[in-house]
């Protein structure tokens, strides 16, 4: 098979893989029986491992020992994972890092998601123009204000970046 017709097919065979992975991510956003804090974490947990296999970062992962059995609505599952999406793809694209970590803490008001990574970061908490959109942490800061929470951001050249989703969350058991 020539070089050209390798590349192509290597093409399509990526495209395949993010129009089902973008498929299967629009049927959990929408299934309710997915609406728990347990639900969230590990699916976000299970993207970011497979998101980051294979590449010159190691994820790990930071989980109270029990995640309290809460009613995570759809709407708020939803804008949470995309927030969450879009910093580990930062981290993936920009920040050269050789560590992610996603971490859990729950908070009197709900829960808090963090991502920080080891990676270049950068200065005066604004990231630097890049090719593309740009509107990553604009997004970010979006989608946390539309549920009602916080996107928290600090970044420093040469020693990574954390940013944080706070979202509030009654305490209304699942079941």
């Amino acid at each position: 098979m020539p070089a050209s017709t390798r590349g192509e097919v290597a093409e399509i065979s990526e495209t395949a893989r993010d129009t089902i992975r973008s498929f299967e991510e629009i049927v959990w956003a929408v299934n309710p029986k997915n609406d728990s804090l347990t639900n969230l974490v590990q699916y976000l947990c299970r993207f970011a491992e497979e998101f980051f296999e294979g590449s010159a970062a190691q994820c790990a992962f930071e989980l109270p020992d029990d995640i309290p059995a809460l009613v995570v609505p759809t709407e708020v599952r939803h804008h949470v994972f995309l927030a969450a999406k879009e910093a580990l793809n930062n981290v993936f694209k920009h920040a050269r890092a050789s560590r992610v970590c996603v971490r859990l803490a729950m908070t009197q008001e709900g829960f808090e998601i963090g991502i920080e990574d080891d990676g270049c970061g950068f200065a005066g908490g604004e990231a630097p123009p890049r090719s593309g959109s740009g509107n990553g942490l604009d997004n970010m800061r979006e989608r946390m204000r539309a549920v009602g929470g916080e996107f928290a951001l600090q970044s420093h050249p040469g020693k990574g970046t954390r940013l944080t989703f706070r979202v509030p969350c009654r305490p209304v058991p699942v079941g």
